[in-house]
């Protein structure tokens, strides 16, 4: 895991076990809900040491899908957001997750949000193939 480096092995086991009391399996689908705190936009929130507070021992708040990803797939660069590939704001599965460049993230939101018709113009593999592109 990639977050060996926050406190003993006890302490980050506590924080996943704490993480995972606030899912919950989706029933026929592959996503994993949370049903902890949720924001204005729909996306759950949790403290953790991803966004601590530097020189105090006190977590910060962080977006529950990006501890996720965290946890099992790594930390997110800095130039990166994270895309729900299934659309949905409460999942925290991490293999629903893809990094993506923010602009991307924001105009597939958007497209979803708004249901815009720009979205039918493009294929599902011609979308693929550009966010693989974006992603490297």
């Amino acid at each position: 895991m990639w977050f060996t480096e926050w406190g003993t092995p006890k302490k980050r086991h506590a924080l996943v076990l704490r993480f995972l009391i606030k899912t919950r399996p989706v029933p026929g689908s592959e996503c994993i809900e949370w049903i902890g705190a949720i924001d204005n936009h729909g996306y759950g929130v949790f403290r953790s040491p991803l966004n601590k507070r530097r020189g105090t021992s006190v977590y910060g708040t962080s977006k529950a899908h990006r501890v996720a990803y965290w946890f099992v797939r790594g930390p997110v660069p800095s130039n990166r957001s994270i895309d729900h590939e299934c659309r949905f704001t409460r999942c925290v599965n991490p293999y629903h997750l893809r990094l993506v460049i923010p602009y991307i993230n924001t105009a597939l939101g958007n497209i979803d949000r708004h249901n815009n018709p720009v979205y039918d113009l493009v294929s599902e593999e011609d979308l693929d193939a550009f966010l693989e592109d974006e992603v490297l």
